[in-house]
């Protein structure tokens, strides 16, 4: 049984549409063929529908509350900007749009299942049939302060482990309260709280191969550990507590080892400011991490794990199988489809529309030619409280649904799972939530804390809004844009997705234009006039249709024939708009029960694209730039750009010359393709130096000085150089 979810995604293509008319928008200058004024809008919910407005934070008492937004004269609307930003999206998609606008995760993995194989790998060596042997070093990690900055060290140590018997028995000899809360499930900070005595001494058995075996596993760990006799023996350390996730009850499994750091090195390790920064995203919201940081802060060390990579600290933790940080973040992953999704230095089809604020380089800002009016509820209300339940999901941390994989449903043969861990992972598209035939909320567990619990209270289905659609000097085929985007190219039966619960079905709305708002808009010409809406929608589609043939001919695939509204993008769009595309399992239009998506992963499922696409892939028609061919391409731009720089100060410093000759001479020896040819014409220009007289002949034999200077030639060499350098000296009179 393959992953499914309530959410889908339409790939993302490494192919962006870059309108040729970016450079001439503008709110002053109005288009030859610009198009302004308003248009009226009628939004109908088919399912119930929640756009967020107040609400009350859940409490152990009592669930949170969610209620439909209410303007300040308590009428029920939606306001313009959502209405905008669900536009936006389509829009985004169907001009193959860049993706600018998401949250540049850098994201972390602890999975020790069967299906994290890549994260056993970073940590684990296998040693034998079974068996393992951790790879995570031990150290103490200290931030230094001088005069000059603040860096950090980490002091390599060795680690031995100990059990929570024998910490238990030591602990009773020192006192302490109740040291068997030790084996309790509880944070390392609360540990610390009660077990103050961490220096010990101990006795060290030795590396030896250890039973963790679970029911259904035959695992064998190796490792040193403590003898039993703590408190006495010929070694000294400090104990280190890491948490406890359960009980350690003594069944098998379960918990039941700490850490003793000793023997620390008299050598620290400078780490890289990029490994403390990934390590403190990991941690920045936990208690552990405050407790840990004002040590730091007073500057005491702490007890990390650390992996390196070529004598290096390329990750940091705190615990021994700790989180790892992914190489690559989630912006990284879609610029591996194509970087300039990220870019700032041109305008797609939206941002023309929408408007873009860059706060990098604001000359590439630009404002918005639309608005959307608040949308005012025109019917009776009609709320409904529904019993309580639970928001939320997984996280673009799930790399079976949110990374590219190769095969789907399911990886087969000795294939992995691409991750963030992957040079050349890619992002999975552009999330979606495909229109359902019905809608249904999933009770909450009545055991779970009301914590998690929420009521939520939408307007029931059939709520009809009201609102208008302000335009500013748009062109037909932008206005054709909006049109298509607002009533999927007119088609009565698809559907948006608007407001909050998306994934129980809510929010499915259609989008009507008035009829008679059209005779609203006005020509930016004196003297033109406004297309009719057929004609400003086809132009739409004719300008995509175009681009997209044009960007086909120019890939791998030159001779492919598929039609822009054929694109894999615009049928995975098309058929999450359209609810009688729902395939044949409704019930599956929702989240998987927790013990299920650990199940899907261990057997190599993958989220499966929404409907079947027998058309050439993305990749098969625009070419992927592996990281080697971004950093050639980069580095070529460079040097195109170094290179347009000094052919510009050539030509600057040409046009200071008064002769032709010395242009000339000047080009043959300064813009020649290489030296050698350089210093051929060098010879040649020493003759022609000799032919002339005067102060034509000095400036010849100053322009040959400079060259051969540059070129570290002037004092001579060989027998032949230095008859050239005395030539030219007799005219210069030296």
């Amino acid at each position: 049984m393959s992953i499914y979810a309530p959410y889908n995604f339409v790939p993302l293509s490494a192919w962006i549409f870059k309108p040729k008319w970016a450079a001439q928008v503008s709110h002053d200058l109005p288009f030859s063929d610009g198009i302004s004024g308003t248009l009226e809008l009628t939004i109908q919910s088919h399912t119930p529908i929640l756009v967020g407005g107040q609400q009350k934070s859940a409490t152990k008492d009592h669930p949170g509350e969610i209620h439909f937004f209410q303007a300040p004269d308590e009428r029920y609307a939606i306001p313009g900007t959502s209405i905008k930003g669900m536009i936006r999206n389509v829009l985004e998609i169907a001009t193959f749009g860049k993706m600018r606008l998401v949250d540049d995760q850098w994201l972390s993995v602890r999975d020790l299942t069967k299906g994290g194989e890549f994260y056993r790998q970073h940590l684990a060596q296998p040693v034998g049939q079974n068996t393992y042997r951790p790879l995570a070093c031990a150290g103490w990690l200290k931030l230094v302060s001088t005069e000059k900055n603040i860096h950090w060290q980490l002091t390599p140590c060795e680690y031995v482990r100990v059990e929570h018997n024998d910490l238990i028995d030591w602990g009773k000899q020192l006192d302490i309260l109740k040291p068997e809360r030790i084996k309790k499930k509880q944070s390392a900070v609360e540990r610390y709280k009660y077990w103050k005595h961490l220096d010990i001494k101990f006795d060290i058995e030795g590396n030896k191969r250890w039973n963790h075996s679970r029911p259904n596993q035959t695992l064998y760990l190796e490792y040193a550990k403590t003898k039993r006799t703590l408190g006495t023996g010929s070694y000294e350390g400090r104990l280190v507590f890491t948490g406890q996730p359960a009980d350690n009850t003594g069944e098998k499994g379960r918990k039941h080892l700490e850490f003793i750091f000793y023997n620390p090195t008299s050598t620290p390790k400078e780490v890289d400011e990029e490994v403390v920064r990934a390590f403190q995203r990991i941690h920045a919201d936990s208690d552990e991490w405050k407790y840990w940081y004002d040590k730091l802060r007073k500057g005491e060390s702490i007890p990390v794990f650390y992996l390196e990579k070529g004598n290096k600290v390329d990750s940091l933790g705190l615990a021994m199988m700790y989180r790892l940080p992914y190489k690559h973040s989630v912006g990284e992953t879609i610029n591996h489809t194509n970087s300039d999704h990220r870019a700032i230095d041109f305008y797609d089809f939206p941002e023309l529309l929408f408007g873009t604020m860059n706060e990098e380089d604001t000359k590439f800002s630009i404002k918005s030619r639309i608005s959307f009016n608040m949308a005012f509820l025109e019917n009776q209300p009609q709320v409904k409280k529904l019993p309580p339940t639970i928001l939320g999901g997984p996280k673009a941390s799930y790399y079976p649904s949110y990374v590219q994989q190769k095969n789907a449903p399911q990886i087969t043969g000795q294939q992995a799972y691409m991750t963030y861990m992957d040079a050349n992972a890619e992002v999975r598209g552009w999330k979606r939530y495909p229109t359902n035939s019905r809608w249904e909320v999933p009770k909450a567990d009545p055991a779970l804390s009301n914590k998690v619990k929420v009521y939520l209270y939408p307007l029931a289905k059939g709520a009809l809004f009201k609102c208008y659609l302000n335009l500013h000097n748009l062109r037909p085929a932008e206005l054709g844009a909006l049109i298509w985007a607002l009533t999927w190219g007119d088609n009565p039966s698809l559907r948006h997705g608007l407001g909050m619960a998306k994934p129980f079905g809510f929010g499915q709305i259609s989008l009507h234009l008035k009829d008679d708002s059209w005779q609203n808009l006005r020509s930016t010409n004196p003297n033109g006039t406004v297309p009719n809406r057929d004609t400003c929608l086809q132009a739409f589609v004719d300008l995509m249709e175009e681009a997209w043939a044009k960007a086909q001919r120019t890939g791998p695939k030159k001779d492919a024939q598929v039609k822009w509204v054929e694109s894999e993008q615009m049928t995975q769009l098309l058929a999450m708009a359209d609810p009688e595309k729902t395939p044949g399992q409704v019930d599956k239009l929702a989240y998987m029960p927790l013990p299920q998506f650990q199940k899907q992963k261990n057997s190599h499922w993958v989220l499966p694209p929404y409907v079947n696409y027998n058309g050439p892939s993305d990749p098969e028609l625009f070419k992927r730039l592996t990281d080697t061919e971004r950093w050639q391409l980069a580095e070529k731009a460079l040097q195109q750009e170094e290179a347009d720089k000094k052919a510009a100060e050539m030509t600057q410093k040409l046009a200071g010359f008064s002769s032709d000759l010395e242009k000339e001479l000047y080009r043959d020896l300064f813009l020649a393709p290489n030296q050698s040819i350089a210093e051929a014409k060098a010879t040649e220009w020493i003759g022609k130096m000799e032919q002339h007289k005067g102060e034509e002949a000095q400036k010849m034999a100053g322009t040959l000085k400079k060259f051969y200077t540059d070129i570290g030639k002037w004092k001579g060499g060989n027998k032949k150089q230095k008859a050239k350098i005395g030539r030219i000296k007799k005219v210069l009179g030296e």
